[in-house]
């Protein structure tokens, strides 16, 4: 993964998450995701496209209220997982294209604060 920005938690606990990451052959992949604390990994795009048009749209974004900020891949995958973890917990299903997301950036070992996981 290149990049990972997310968004502050808003009131309902939801967070934007977005991830980039470059193919090996050319282009890139740009993941969308909305995070609850509640609820889970609610929704997800992903799509084809490049650097420059993440950038244009990243910027976009940024101009608009509220808070971005960058985080570490392997931190931003965590937040995934814990997210995805908590769906079957509360009946909320898995975006059916989380798969295609995990496959193009991968999966955490486990939550954010889970030091049992972590890689040494």
């Amino acid at each position: 993964m290149s990049e990972a920005w997310a968004t502050d938690i808003d009131p309902s606990g939801s967070r934007a998450l977005w991830l980039f990451g470059a193919r090996p052959l050319g282009g890139a992949w740009f993941a969308a995701l909305l995070l609850n604390d509640q609820q889970g990994l609610l929704e997800l795009s992903l799509v084809d496209t490049t650097r420059k048009r993440f950038l244009r749209e990243l910027d976009e974004r940024r101009r608009t209220p509220g808070t971005w900020v960058r985080l570490p891949g392997e931190y931003a995958l965590r937040l995934v997982r814990e997210a995805v973890d908590l769906n079957p917990r509360t009946s909320t299903p898995v975006p059916q294209r989380y798969r295609a997301v995990r496959e193009a950036f991968g999966e955490a070992p486990g939550r954010p604060n889970d030091r049992s996981s972590s890689t040494p």
